[in-house]
């Protein structure tokens, strides 16, 4: 049976400005955007649909292509993330600004960084200082670090994808 929408205990963030409460929100899933952009045959072959693999080899497996509105079949590795130095209030804090699906409720997007690129930590306190809509069911955020950048440190960002 369907989940009772008007439960709280069944809500959940929305994808959609204003939500949908006391109804199933609609949006796009990993499974209908590869229903839209694979065949059947090439759908029932995991060596060519995989979550993991990265058909055009730009960077991006199956899972970030959906997420950042990139084309599974195309080398467009615009579409990753860019590190950027956000200034507010003359002073300057490291972030991300990426791409992201804006209708897709099984997607969790996070920022993590790391100070020798093998140890990674979910960052507390990301604030988002902009997003723009792309006009194609996505936004580019842009999320600085709660702690500006000092002289001496190194930091590396990266952005999380899972699917929920």
């Amino acid at each position: 049976s369907a989940p009772d929408h008007s439960d709280p205990a069944n809500w959940r963030a929305s994808v959609r400005v204003g939500g949908s409460p006391g109804a199933a929100e609609p949006g796009a899933t990993l499974v209908s955007w590869k229903v839209d952009n694979f065949t059947p045959a090439e759908l029932a072959d995991p060596g060519f649909t995989g979550n993991d693999l990265d058909l055009d080899l730009d960077g991006m497996n199956m899972i970030l292509e959906y997420a950042l509105v990139a084309d599974p079949r195309v080398f467009d590795t615009e579409k990753l993330p860019t590190l950027v130095v956000v200034d507010d209030g003359g002073v300057g804090y490291l972030g991300l600004r990426y791409r992201r699906r804006a209708d897709a409720g099984d997607l969790t997007y996070e920022i993590e960084s790391s100070t020798d690129l093998v140890n990674w930590t979910a960052e507390a306190g990301v604030i988002l200082v902009g997003t723009i809509d792309n006009g194609d069911e996505s936004v580019t955020d842009t999320a600085r670090l709660a702690v500006a950048v000092g002289a001496s440190d190194r930091r590396f960002l990266r952005l999380k994808v899972s699917v929920n």
